[in-house]
């Protein structure tokens, strides 16, 4: 793994975060999803994806950045008595993606809503290609934006005060970097699995072995 993409960084340009290279999972990248499955408000749908963080990667950026959200909003008291729900999780503690601690201890959620508080919509993240820069298409999606990816992302943290409290990692734009094997869950298309089936000639057509 290249040093620059261990390590993430603070931006000059735009002062967003620059994570480290990440393991792309359960992406809505492109196309929004719901954020639960009891949720089915299309006003609700969000971008969104989790970031497997590589077990030698550094992060301390984004840690202090989170860190500067909180001093923000509470004071040393109500900090020591509070419940903040923080954007970085130990992998080891999430039973879907506990198999994967040993190489990624830890993991990001970020995420930006489609809509605003006023049911305004919201500029989509972009998602490019790091060789180019080009866009990735909705057509490439599937292809491109599946589990086992990796990517690296500009995140601006904030923070939030509603049931809960704690900082959210607002998505603001991803990369791409290089394919790899894709990860348990992980969607393929059906034509990279299966291999053609000889000697189905006597077939007349496609659905008759189901009839």
């Amino acid at each position: 793994m290249s040093d620059v993409l261990m390590k993430a960084f603070k931006s000059e340009k735009s002062g967003n975060i620059i994570t480290c290279q990440l393991r792309m999972m359960y992406a809505n990248l492109i196309t929004p999803g719901f954020p639960s499955k009891k949720e089915r408000d299309p006003k609700k749908k969000q971008w969104g994806a989790t970031g497997l963080v590589p077990a030698k990667a550094n992060i301390d950026v984004l840690r202090e950045a989170i860190d500067e959200v909180i001093d923000a909003n509470l004071t040393a008291a109500q900090k020591a008595k509070a419940k903040i729900v923080m954007p970085i999780k130990e992998t080891a503690a999430d039973s879907s993606l506990a198999i994967y601690a040993d190489e990624f201890p830890y993991f990001l959620r970020m995420n930006t809503k489609c809509f605003d508080r006023q049911g305004k919509p919201r500029p989509a993240p972009e998602v490019v290609y790091a060789k180019n820069g080009a866009p990735v298409q909705e057509a490439d999606e599937a292809d491109e934006l599946y589990n086992g990816r990796w990517f690296r992302s500009s995140l601006n943290p904030y923070w939030y005060d509603n049931e809960n409290i704690g900082v959210s990692l607002g998505l603001v734009n991803v990369q791409l970097l290089k394919h790899d094997e894709p990860l348990a869950g992980g969607k393929v298309k059906a034509d990279r699995e299966f291999e053609p089936v000889e000697g189905l000639e006597d077939l007349e057509d496609e659905g008759a072995a189901f009839e």
